[in-house]
C-alpha cells in the first residue's frame, strides 16, 4: 500500500506540472491582460510567494526531502511530509492576493485555481499518508 501511495504521489505531481494551476486577473479596469499559470510555470516562479504572503511553494522543498527520506523509514519523513501538508494548505490563502509581477506597476489578483493546484495538493497529501503508513 505504501508503495502505491508513493508512485501516486509522484505521478499527481508530475501531471500537475502540464496542468493549468491559477488565473491572475488584471485589477486595472480598462485591461484585460488576465494570465493562466501552468503547473510548470509555479514551479519555476513559485518562491517568490512570499511576496503575496503565500507560502505554498516551499511545499515542493519538505516534499521533495520528505519522499528521499521515505525510502529510510523513521520520523524524519513523517516530520517533513507533514510540514509540506501544512505548507501546501496554505495555496487557499492566494485567492484575493494581489501580485505586483513588473516595474510597470501591472498588478494581478489571484482569482481561481484551475484542476491543477487541486492535483498538486492531492500529491502532496497522497505522499504524507504514504510517511503515515509506512510508520
Amino acid at each position: 500500500m505504501r508503495s502505491y501511495l508513493i508512485w501516486a504521489s509522484v505521478l499527481l505531481f508530475l501531471i500537475s506540472i502540464a496542468l493549468p494551476v491559477v488565473t491572475f486577473k488584471d485589477i486595472r479596469p480598462q485591461e484585460n491582460n488576465d494570465e493562466t499559470w501552468y503547473g510548470w510555470g509555479v514551479l519555476l516562479l513559485g518562491w517568490l510567494g512570499p511576496r503575496v504572503n503565500n507560502y505554498a511553494w516551499f511545499a515542493n522543498v519538505f516534499w521533495l526531502a520528505g519522499s528521499l527520506f521515505l525510502a529510510r523509514g523513521g520520523r524524519i519523513p513523517l516530520i517533513l511530509l507533514s510540514v509540506a501538508a501544512v505548507l501546501a494548505l496554505t495555496m487557499f490563502q492566494l485567492p484575493g492576493s494581489i501580485a505586483d509581477w513588473n516595474a510597470e506597476g501591472a498588478k494581478k489578483q489571484a482569482s481561481s485555481f484551475h484542476y491543477g493546484a487541486y492535483v498538486w495538493l492531492a500529491s502532496m497529501l497522497s505522499q504524507w499518508c504514504g510517511a503515515i503508513v509506512s510508520k
